[in-house]
């Protein structure tokens, strides 16, 4: 949680150590322990050690970041939006630089938004973080200029993209189909579920693959065609959306 934290922090230009919200934690912390009946000065010394070794964790993971090595470029189509912004971050800090295509076409940089003109041919990959309605056409849209790179989308229905993944596909495109199975409100990747559409042995070497892998994330692979009637009976069904999905492959 506090890498994701300081990650965050220093994605939008923020400052790791920040008294006026330590200063609010802390009176709120003071004001649930007196509702609950707590020793005042004890909850406080908890929250401050709390808060103390919560910033030690960013300072070291955002100074780890400034030493990665580059990693290449990608280009986010959708990237201001919720799952847009968790995709930015998790993808800056394996140390990519990013570029992502706002609603109004717009495209600026991450994490300093300034704008940009697109060259296709300078991304290494592109990501589709838009509604299921338009992702299809994009997907298409993105092939004309991406022979023999990879257009990834998250779509949680897939069987409505055939059609333009194939025609992707002609074009030259690798199309790479995902789920992530949780909103961009987590706090942290660990154990989460994301189901990847292919064999295990397709993910070799793959960048979002291996960038889910490496913060935790709990990575499953089911054929294309069965994704659809899965999540179905996975959404109906399931409290724990993971387990069942596993249980069912």
């Amino acid at each position: 949680m506090a890498k994701r934290i300081g990650l965050r922090k220093h994605a939008h230009g923020l400052e790791i150590r920040r008294p006026d919200m330590e200063k609010k934690v802390l009176e709120r912390a003071e004001k649930l322990a007196e509702e609950l009946g707590l020793a005042r000065e004890l909850v406080q010394q908890l929250f401050s050690a709390l808060i103390t070794a919560s910033v030690e964790e960013q300072v070291r993971y955002v100074e780890g970041l400034a030493k990665r090595p580059k990693a290449g470029r990608c280009l986010i189509y959708g990237g201001a939006g919720g799952m847009g912004r968790l995709l930015c971050e998790l993808l800056f800090a394996e140390g990519y630089e990013i570029d992502i295509v706002r609603s109004s076409g717009v495209a600026i940089s991450f994490p300093k938004h300034e704008e940009r003109n697109l060259e296709m041919t300078a991304y290494d990959f592109s990501i589709v973080s838009v509604p299921m309605s338009k992702t299809g056409i994009l997907i298409e849209r993105i092939a004309e200029n991406f022979s023999g790179k990879t257009i990834y989308e998250i779509c949680s229905m897939k069987q409505h993209l055939g059609e333009s993944i194939s025609k992707a596909e002609k074009k030259g495109a690798r199309v790479v189909s995902l789920h992530p199975m949780f909103g961009p409100s987590i706090r942290s990747l660990k154990d989460k579920a994301v189901v990847f559409c292919g064999k295990e042995s397709d993910f070799e070497g793959d960048p979002l693959w291996e960038a889910f892998e490496g913060h935790g994330a709990r990575l499953v692979t089911v054929p294309f065609d069965k994704h659809d009637r899965l999540m179905s009976y996975v959404l109906a069904h399931a409290r724990s959306k993971y387990h069942i999905l596993y249980s069912v492959i």
